[in-house]
């Protein structure tokens, strides 16, 4: 038996050998096709990974320059409403118009004198004539214990001089400082938050794009950071430059802190200059 197995590899050992080869030439073609087909599918699974990574890290940045905007808004909306009190102006109208109706209601309720009131009694007529008499005799108590008016106008007229009330503003005037002041102070608003919106974003996207590039780096050369992040971590690290550096980040600071401090009063005298202007030129008798 084992003769004739012998004998039979040995008449086709070359048709074996054949065949193994080709078995185990079909077997390595197909785990190097394997082998290719998995790094495919890695490397498309770690960019699809590596771009929603980017996307989120993207989306929580500009959450985060939204949040930021937001907390910073009361700290240049608050000055601004507390320079351009407009509602003080409205109050000042309202007060006119309040003074005005009293004056009309005084008015309206005077009545003119009725005919007892006129009619002479005896004892008003002596008296009257008593009160003649002492007049002419120079006697008058009013002349005794009042001084004269004009003479106590001329001694305290100096001292209350320096006292005198501001001249007040016509109601037309009160109207046209409330329109201007509505509109300047909505325009502020609206370039103050514009700007400080740019500002914002500019500065937390450059930091936000400086750690990524970073921790991209530290995870491709095989860095104890295995995970991307936006926190900024290497300021001190001199030899890597992603086009953000501490002065960049220092100086957009100065912008904001100059905006949200003194930069909001200049342009609140631009935007008013030129809402006055607009307005005079667009005044009724205006050439």
């Amino acid at each position: 038996m084992f003769s004739s197995m012998r004998r039979w590899l040995r008449n086709n050992r070359t048709p074996i050998a054949v065949g193994v080869g080709v078995i185990g030439a079909g077997y390595v073609a197909t785990q190097y096709v394997i082998s290719k087909l998995n790094d495919a599918r890695e490397r498309m699974s770690s960019d699809r990974i590596a771009k929603e990574n980017l996307r989120r890290r993207f989306e929580q940045n500009q959450e985060d320059c939204t949040f930021t905007v937001l907390a910073l808004l009361p700290s240049a909306t608050t000055a601004i409403l507390e320079a351009m009190n407009t509602e003080q102006i409205t109050y000042e109208i309202q007060q006119m118009k309040a003074t005005k109706a009293i004056k009309n209601g005084a008015a309206e309720s005077i009545t003119p004198p009725s005919i007892a009131d006129t009619t002479l009694t005896e004892d008003d007529g002596k008296s009257m004539i008593s009160q003649s008499i002492q007049s002419e005799s120079g006697i008058h108590a009013s002349q005794i214990a009042t001084p004269s008016p004009f003479a106590a106008g001329g001694e305290t007229g100096q001292q209350d001089g320096a006292s005198l009330p501001k001249p007040r503003k016509t109601k037309r005037q009160l109207w046209d400082d409330v329109t201007i002041s509505a509109v300047t102070r909505s325009f502020t608003l609206i370039y103050t938050l514009a700007l400080l919106t740019l500002l914002t974003r500019v500065q937390l996207n450059l930091l936000g794009r400086r750690s990524y590039l970073s921790s991209v780096v530290a995870l491709a050369t095989g860095g104890q950071q295995g995970t991307i992040s936006l926190e900024n971590n290497d300021d001190d690290n001199t030899e890597q430059t992603y086009g953000s550096d501490f002065d960049t980040n220092r100086k957009y600071l100065t912008f904001s802190w100059w905006l949200l401090n003194k930069g909001w009063a200049d342009l609140m005298r631009r935007v008013e200059s030129a809402v006055r202007t607009v307005f005079a030129a667009s005044a009724p008798g205006t050439s």
